[in-house]
């Protein structure tokens, strides 16, 4: 548990986001605009729910506007324009992103897939039956990242992210959650060929194995999900 705040948000006569919470899924802050101003934020590549904790204003959108006070829910997906009109009072609300604000945003994705590329960490169940995390190898091709089972279709990771469509990778320390999507042979040669450049010198000797017809028929896309 953790408390991410313990009193009103602060007015500096001014519109202003203070970021409360920030993990891979989720993220959360304070929004307040004081009375007479002009909210001037852009459309969100996230999911997001507004919940209004002080005064009163209209929040406006393309297919309809809604009085917001102290109480109401509002939500907002993901690349609607919006904006909040009419703030006749100083006007607060928590806000809440799904997933992350801005994790969606093409730049981010990019950097992530960018920095997967290599040795990155794959979620799976320990031997306890405790979730953790183990090391696999992962491959940028043309725009997409792809990752095979080094024990070919017996490997845990490989099976229990096959039955459940998405699992999670950790990137600098980091969680992301990915979908996950079959592919086999496709792109055989290209997949194969990142492999060789990606991995040299003392990691050469693990390279064949990856290569095999057990391991290609693992080949599996990790999409941001």
């Amino acid at each position: 548990m953790e408390l991410l705040s313990d009193g009103p948000a602060p007015d500096d006569g001014a519109p202003e986001y203070r970021e409360l919470l920030a993990r891979p899924d989720l993220s959360a802050g304070i929004y307040t605009l004081p009375a007479g101003s002009t909210d001037l934020q852009s459309p969100h590549t996230e999911d997001e729910i507004y919940v209004c904790t002080r005064g009163s204003a209209t929040l406006w959108t393309p297919s309809g506007t809604a009085a917001l006070g102290p109480g109401a829910v509002a939500f907002v997906p993901a690349g609607e324009e919006h904006r909040f009109i009419d703030v006749t009072e100083d006007f607060a609300v928590v806000v809440a992103f799904g997933p992350a604000e801005g994790s969606r945003a093409p730049e981010r994705q990019d950097e992530i897939l960018a920095a997967a590329h290599g040795e990155t960490e794959i979620g799976t169940t320990r031997r306890d039956g405790r979730p953790g995390f183990v090391p696999i190898w992962m491959v940028r091709v043309q725009d997409g990242l792809y990752a095979r089972s080094y024990h070919g279709p017996d490997g845990v990771w490989y099976r229990e992210a096959l039955a459940a469509g998405e699992t999670r990778i950790r990137v600098d320390g980091v969680e992301h959650r990915v979908l996950v999507t079959p592919v086999g042979d496709m792109l055989r040669a290209a997949i194969d060929a990142a492999y060789r450049e990606t991995f040299t010198g003392p990691d050469a000797e693990y390279v064949p194995p990856m290569l095999a017809d057990a391991a290609v028929a693992t080949t599996v896309r990790l999409r941001l999900g």
